[in-house]
């Protein structure tokens, strides 16, 4: 035997040969998100691994081929300074790695969280921010169905950076017509919730508007005691902006969280909304703790945790989540408008609830194509459903 075939390989992949892991950033269902080093240059990157053996579903697997796609497309060319930089993606064995800039200033969850809400100058600077990406990625033909705090970064710059396209799309146009129900249900349009075929731009936008909301009030503008609930209120738009939004602001929202989509505000619009222009001395008023209440039930930014809904690997379907979870739910109370006199009243928390926000809320719903899952929902409210409900990285 020849001495080189002694000689066992330092490494066991091109990943590792180029870059070497030094902790955890996060967990999902399908891997883990590293902080990793450049060997050659030092240079510090976000890597998100996914072990494709942990698929369960074809629904899985597609997701992960979409993602990869809009991550090679973004690593060959497409660049927008409001996005998370793609350096590299590479596929070997079981695994996919996707290399990507590393935002070290957190989640804007966890921003929303601290503050129980963001002073208004903030919260326009970086929502005008998360348009012009929203735009970007419009004007390319790529919708992200899942914006939400979780999936908005702070760069060193104080920037704000969207990231994880795990339930995005590359479509033909910008009017294709979609039927895969997917993302978080607070931030789904009334489209995604009542399973109708939809465009993919507009359930952007309102999960922009939903975002919006979370950033001038620290609270979620869609609230239930059971996801049917929930739902409902979704479909008919049913919310109310507490009174200390200025009408800028308060106008704005109510644009994209128009229930019919067909009218509702395009990026490109929503740029040009007076709220988004350079604000005035009179428009720059700051949020005070006292003016902000926090519901600690449905946005949870005071405990919810990092990463996917569910333990790794599992699933739940929507039958399977209204059959277990019969009778009246007692979650926390929640105060929907605030002032000095208002006092929060804190009930113990479901089981159902427990489940869905011990981890960031995150669902994957069957594509429409899919023949052989439960199809129909014996509730009478979600008769429309399909499969909902299915974990996803």
């Amino acid at each position: 035997m020849s001495r080189l075939n002694e000689v066992k390989p330092r490494y066991t992949s091109v990943f590792e040969s180029r870059y070497e892991k030094l902790y955890t950033l996060g967990k999902g269902n399908f891997g883990k998100v590293y902080l990793a080093e450049d060997r050659k240059s030092g240079e510090q990157y976000a890597v998100k691994v996914v072990d494709k053996k942990m698929f369960k579903s074809g629904d899985q697997k597609q997701h992960a081929q979409r993602e990869q796609i809009i991550c090679e497309t973004f690593a060959n060319g497409l660049s927008h300074k409001n996005i998370v930089q793609v350096h590299d993606v590479l596929t070997e064995n079981e695994y996919i790695y996707v290399v990507m800039e590393y935002a070290d200033g957190g989640e804007l969850f966890d921003k929303i969280k601290k503050s129980r809400g963001l002073a208004e100058p903030i919260a326009r600077r970086w929502f005008r921010e998360l348009i012009e990406a929203v735009e970007y990625i419009h004007d390319n033909n790529i919708v992200h169905r899942d914006l939400k705090p979780e999936n908005v970064l702070i760069d060193k710059t104080q920037s704000i950076k969207i990231c994880d396209f795990g339930f995005g799309n590359v479509v033909r146009e910008q009017h294709e017509v979609l039927s895969t129900y997917c993302g978080s249900p607070f931030y789904a349009a009334p489209e995604m919730v009542t399973a109708t075929p939809y465009r993919g731009p507009p359930v952007d936008l309102w999960s922009c508007g939903v975002i919006l909301y979370a950033m001038l009030t620290g609270s979620l503008p869609f609230q239930g005691d059971e996801m049917p609930q929930l739902f409902q209120k979704i479909s008919r738009g049913q919310y109310t902006v507490p009174s200390y939004v200025t009408p800028d602001a308060s106008d704005l929202i109510q644009r994209l969280l128009c229930k019919d989509a067909s009218e509702r505000i395009t990026a490109k619009d929503c740029l040009l909304h007076p709220w988004l222009m350079p604000p005035s001395n009179l428009r720059c008023s700051f949020l005070t703790s006292s003016q902000l209440t926090l519901s600690s039930r449905l946005t949870n930014f005071s405990t919810r945790k990092k990463v996917g809904v569910f333990s790794e690997g599992s699933s739940l379907s929507m039958s399977t989540l209204l059959e277990t979870n019969k009778g009246p739910l007692k979650p926390n109370m929640v105060v929907s408008s605030a002032t000095s006199m208002e006092k929060k009243s804190m009930l113990p928390s479901s089981r159902f609830f427990m489940r869905i926000f011990k981890k960031k809320s995150q669902v994957t719903p069957m594509d429409g194509t899919h023949h052989d899952e439960k199809r129909i929902i014996k509730s009478r409210f979600m008769g429309r459903f399909k499969g909902f409900f299915r974990s996803s990285y």
